[in-house]
């Protein structure tokens, strides 16, 4: 995954928590596993980063544990014609919101047919084929913004925002500033974890490059010194956690 080897994942109950943490036991568990499968020797001082999420699933009392209930979404209606959908995950949002609305509007008494979803014909903003002037852009910068790329370029033709974050990474600080432009980050942990998932990948680098990017967004976004410092230690204590 982007360079590095993703390990994962476990199943097991969790307790609902605002940031879930990897426990000890299933530290030792992916490791095991792994050192028994592929016949290899690596432990804890090889970890980069760690990560846990918690999935949404519909309870069933058949079900004898978590790993044995259905990963599909669910939609229904209550007595008074509220519409809940639950359950699901994100690499299927597309279809769950189709799914939704199609009953929706069944619900409601409307003829669908005469106007079918139209959701798989609209691309994800990205993912169309490069123009002509893309071709000879970064493997980097492709893989994560797509035909987006030349937002990227144009900022970066100015100074310093074709500086990188950090020696080890190929991301600019023109990154940085096109996702807050376009991609709504708000947060230095929205774009260390959540738009370019260096936290996901190397816990110590997300560390050190939080200070820059904290920096540049307080520039761009006019804070000041005070939200400045109080969002990047609330970040840090993510981090390193």
């Amino acid at each position: 995954y982007q360079g590095q080897c993703m390990i994962g994942t476990t199943d097991n109950p969790a307790d609902i928590s605002e940031h879930p943490k990897v426990t000890e036991d299933e530290i030792e568990y992916l490791l095991a596993n792994v050192n028994s499968y592929f016949g290899i020797k690596i432990g804890k001082k090889d970890i980069l980063s760690s990560f846990s999420g918690l999935r949404p699933l519909i309870v069933q009392s058949s079900a004898e544990d978590t790993s044995h209930i259905v990963r599909e979404h669910i939609e229904e209606f209550s007595p008074s014609g509220l519409l809940t959908i639950a359950g699901g995950k994100w690499t299927s949002y597309r279809s769950m919101a189709e799914s939704a609305i199609d009953l929706a509007i069944v619900k409601l008494d409307k003829n669908v047919t005469s106007c079918p979803c139209k959701t798989q014909d609209y691309p994800v903003i990205g993912s169309q084929k490069p123009k002509s002037s893309l071709k000879n852009i970064s493997e980097h910068l492709y893989n994560l913004y797509g035909d987006q790329s030349h937002k990227v370029l144009e900022i970066s033709k100015s100074g310093y925002t074709r500086d990188k974050l950090h020696p080890d990474l190929e991301t600019t600080v023109a990154e940085l500033i096109y996702t807050i432009r376009y991609e709504y980050v708000k947060k230095p942990l929205d774009f260390i974890t959540r738009r370019t998932n260096i936290g996901l990948l190397d816990n110590k680098i997300s560390i050190e490059i939080l200070p820059k990017v904290s920096e540049v967004m307080r520039k761009e976004l006019g804070w000041s010194i005070e939200k400045q410092e109080l969002l990047e230690s609330e970040a840090l204590v993510i981090l390193s956690s």
